[in-house]
């Protein structure tokens, strides 16, 4: 029987991940009798020097690290999830932006979210499914996303909330 998502499995994966210096794990979809995570940082800059990692997660509860050859294998046969929610949380903040009843501050958080995406504020935008991993990710973490820019390189950092209301209820 494949192994279905649930959030005592995403627990586990993000215990590994901070146990092993990132600040979370997003979950990819299911290999086999495992569940796929990608390790994520607390900011979106590129680091992969060499094979990306991947944390597996097992029927047992056991996780693991994999950074081989082995992790091509795994992400080529995932049966990947789609990022529905970060997609919603982006089109919600794409609404905001016309809307009347939004605070300036959320309107404004909106803004950053929307123009990091895009190319015509952007020499270099976040690609999408970056940001909509990013969102999932503030949003089961409480945290609030600021978008920064290094070296002309847009990137995203995961922050503590700060006054901004404007999220999805749980």
């Amino acid at each position: 029987m494949i192994m279905r998502y649930s959030k005592a499995y995403q627990d586990i994966a993000d215990r590994y991940a901070r146990e092993n210096d990132y600040i979370a794990a997003s979950y990819i979809g299911v290999y086999n009798d495992s569940l796929v995570f990608e390790p994520i940082y607390q900011d979106s800059l590129p680091r992969t020097v060499g094979l990306p990692s991947i944390i597996v997660v097992n029927k047992d509860g056991s996780a693991d690290e994999i950074r081989d050859l082995i992790s091509f294998d795994i992400l080529r046969e995932t049966h990947r999830r789609d990022l529905v929610k970060g997609r919603l949380l982006f089109h919600k903040y794409e609404a905001m932006l016309d809307a009347e009843d939004v605070s300036e501050t959320d309107r404004e958080y909106a803004a950053m979210i929307v123009k990091a995406c895009d190319y015509s504020w952007n020499e270099r935008p976040i690609e999408k499914n970056i940001m909509y991993v990013y969102l999932e990710t503030a949003d089961r973490l409480n945290m609030t996303l600021e978008v920064k820019r290094d070296e002309g390189e847009n990137y995203i950092e995961l922050t503590q909330r700060k006054g901004i209301t404007c999220f999805l209820p749980h």
